[in-house]
Parts: structure tokens; C-alpha cells; sequence
């Protein structure tokens, strides 16, 4: 297992960014407050379906047998069978409390702190953001520079930041552009993170 990669959110984003690091060969573990995955979704309200065709994550389609707008419990099914088809790695009702660089000089890694641990140098040396719009990420990073004065990053999603080894994605305030950006983002990001560990 390689847990020199912590993504902290299990959602739609969070699990794209996995399945496309997987595919790279590269481990990821993937933290996520809810009881299990798909749990943001179940919690919504009843009669929600999703409204745009841009609904499946990097390399795994919806099943040709859902209908052309899911239900919330289509979609979390299609979450929890996205991550048993990767053999992800994901800690279930695990609450990330902060994200900050190692406290040595210059930072060596990365240190998250959760419910349910601490992970940290040697061993983190990319974390991965993708809590999602309106997620608290002002109280969970602790870099203020990397966000603006809204609390969202400064940084393109999936693209390398200014700090080494510190990636966004899945901030979109569109339910659509979400999606749309978790799937495709998620296969830069994945591209990136490759790179970044093999001159690490």
C-alpha cells in the first residue's frame, strides 16, 4: 500500500482522484467523514436525481442500465461499486480535522490529523483536498494562503499548487461542473501526482 497519498473526502471527486491513481498504479487512502461512501448523497432530499449527463467519475461508467438522470441511490450505489472495482482504500467515518505541512524547515511533507489518527512524514508527502464546495476548508487547512478570502483555493483543480504536494479538486459550485471536473480533473491530478513522486 502506498500511503504516501492521503485524500481527504470520499465523495465524487475524492474517489475519481483515487480510481485515476490506480490506475497509475499508485495507492491512495482516502478519508471520509460519513458512515460509508455514498452517504452525502442518501442525505439529500428525496426526489433528487442527478440532471446532466456528465454523471460518471475517470474510468468507470454509470451501469447502461441506469436510467439517463439517477436517483441519489442509484448514485450512491454507483460510488460504493466504483470503489469495490478499484479496491480503493477508503477509512469510513473518519473526520479529517486538519491538513498542515510537516513542522520541519523547509517542510519535508505533509501532516493529517483525524478522528481516527495522524498521518505524516515519512510517510504523507501528497494530500489531496476534495471536501467540495461549502466544506469548511478554511477550518481544515491550515494554510491560509492557499485559499481565498471566500474560503475556496486559489489553485485550479487538479493542477499542481505552489505548495509541493498539495492538490484541490472538486470546488465547483455547479453540481454539473463537479462532476465534470472530478472525472476529468482527476486524470490530470493523477498525471501530476506521478510526477511529483518520482522526483520527490
Amino acid at each position: 500500500m502506498d500511503s504516501r497519498i492521503v485524500i481527504v473526502g470520499g465523495g465524487a471527486a475524492g474517489l475519481s482522484a483515487a480510481g485515476a491513481l490506480k490506475r497509475r498504479g499508485l495507492d491512495s487512502i482516502v478519508l471520509d467523514r460519513n458512515a460509508q461512501i455514498g452517504d452525502v448523497w442518501t442525505q439529500r432530499y428525496d426526489r433528487l436525481r442527478l440532471h446532466t449527463v456528465y454523471s460518471s467519475i475517470a474510468h468507470y461508467p454509470l451501469p447502461r442500465h441506469y436510467p439517463k438522470y439517477p436517483t441519489k441511490a442509484q448514485y450512491a450505489e454507483y460510488l460504493r461499486e466504483y470503489a469495490r472495482h478499484f479496491k480503493l482504500n477508503i477509512v469510513a467515518g473518519c473526520a479529517v480535522q486538519c491538513v498542515g505541512p510537516t513542522n520541519d524547515s523547509p517542510p519535508s511533507g505533509w501532516r493529517v490529523t483525524s478522528d481516527c489518527g495522524e498521518w505524516q512524514v515519512p510517510v504523507v508527502i501528497t494530500v489531496i483536498a476534495a471536501t467540495g464546495y461549502r466544506s469548511g476548508l478554511p477550518q481544515l487547512l491550515d494554510l491560509p494562503d492557499a485559499l481565498d478570502e471566500h474560503g475556496y483555493p486559489r489553485f485550479a483543480s487538479g493542477q499542481p499548487t505552489s505548495f509541493p504536494g498539495l492538490y484541490f479538486i472538486g470546488y465547483t459550485h455547479s453540481l454539473r461542473g463537479h462532476l465534470y471536473e472530478a472525472n476529468l480533473d482527476s486524470r490530470r491530478l493523477a498525471e501530476h501526482v506521478q510526477t511529483y513522486l518520482e522526483e520527490s
